[in-house]
């Protein structure tokens, strides 16, 4: 487990004060267990459907 704190300069939410957690290779029921299931917003982006107008 690697963990770090973002500069402040870098920061996008300056309002809530947070850090960061890099995992290597971690065992997808693990994940899915820390996450509650939820994932990234890019995998939630690529199973989304549009409608079309």
């Amino acid at each position: 487990v690697i963990w770090f704190k973002n500069w402040k300069i870098l920061k996008s939410v300056h309002a809530v004060e947070h850090f960061h957690v890099m995992l290597f290779d971690p065992h997808p029921e693990f994940v899915k267990e820390v996450t509650h299931g939820d994932v990234p917003l890019s995998q939630k982006v690529e199973t989304q459907v549009v409608p079309r107008e």
